[in-house]
């Protein structure tokens, strides 16, 4: 965790901060960088998603998400 945590911070996308509370603690914070890469990267999911669904009926959609659901 804390190589993945290192390399997002040095790109920017969080802020490592000690915990008040427990000095052993990290607190760790999206920046506004790391916001939009992520918001970014939901918009391109849900396109994805939408492209591979174009084709599917929504009955069959349905089903879908259902066994996703309970295999989740």
């Amino acid at each position: 965790m804390t190589t993945r945590l290192d390399k997002l911070s040095g790109r920017n996308l969080i802020v490592r901060r000690p915990s008040p509370r427990d000095g052993r603690g990290v607190l760790v914070t999206i920046t506004p960088e790391g916001a939009e890469r992520v918001d970014g990267a939901m918009r391109e999911l849900a396109r994805r998603e939408a492209e591979a669904l174009a084709e599917v009926s929504r009955a069959d959609q349905a089903t879908l998400a259902r066994v996703l659901r309970i295999l989740s």
